[in-house]
């Protein structure tokens, strides 16, 4: 099974479909103290990478923006994001493209927002290579517009997803399925990486035992330099 095979397989026949992510919901609905953007969304784009399935795509048009970008790596899980999505709601602010951390098909200078949620920390692999953190961090940074603002989730060092995964290096590890993960070492490590493209770095950290099962996250909200 090759790596899109393998994401098709997670999601089409898995997972088809699931509820948005709570901690996006309360940073584009909630009021918190360092959080300070704007939240009237009629005039804005935003970008969902790595939509798998649409659970967060559909949350987004929900909240009237003038454009919703989804984007992941088969057509196969561009079009179950879609189904979920029009099943959902008469939205007609949303677009479909096929893409991966590294090339975005969008211009510079693009969006408003951009929503990495689960999905930044794997590595595209093309020609027995794999690219790096800064490469996703750089794509990020250029579809976003001067202030734009990056939501960033990843998990934290003893998070479940790295069980059994083998290390490449000090920060990249293969998993069963053979994708390349980053492994950050600490909330340092990541806000080091994002400092290079981002400024006003707001971070919260997760910490859930889910029965056994370690979910921890750091995420993120900042503004592109």
């Amino acid at each position: 099974m090759n790596y899109n095979e393998t994401w098709n397989e997670i999601f089409c026949h898995k997972l088809k479909k699931s509820y948005p992510a709570e901690q996006l919901i309360r940073i584009f609905m909630g009021s918190y103290p360092k959080i300070k953007f704007d939240k009237i969304y009629y005039d804005k784009k935003v970008l969902d990478i790595g939509c798998a399935n649409g659970r967060n795509t559909e949350f987004l048009a929900s909240l009237g923006f003038k454009e919703v970008i989804a984007i992941d790596i088969t057509e196969e899980l561009i079009n179950l994001a879609r189904l979920n999505v029009e099943s959902a709601g008469n939205y007609n602010n949303c677009k479909y493209m096929l893409g991966t951390n590294d090339c975005i098909p969008l211009d510079s200078n693009y969006l408003d927002f951009a929503v990495s949620w689960g999905v930044s920390y794997y590595m595209t692999l093309k020609d027995n290579r794999f690219s790096k953190y800064g490469e996703n961090l750089k794509e990020l940074a250029r579809v976003l517009k001067k202030d734009g603002v990056l939501i960033i989730d990843v998990p934290q060092y003893n998070a479940n997803v790295y069980d059994n995964t083998e290390a490449i290096d000090e920060f990249y590890f293969k998993d069963k399925n053979g994708f390349i993960l980053r492994r950050f070492q600490n909330e340092e490590d990541f806000t080091r990486e994002l400092s290079k493209y981002f400024y006003d770095i707001q971070l919260s950290t997760l910490t859930l035992d889910c029965f056994g099962k370690n979910y921890s996250r750091y995420t993120i909200v900042c503004r592109r330099i």
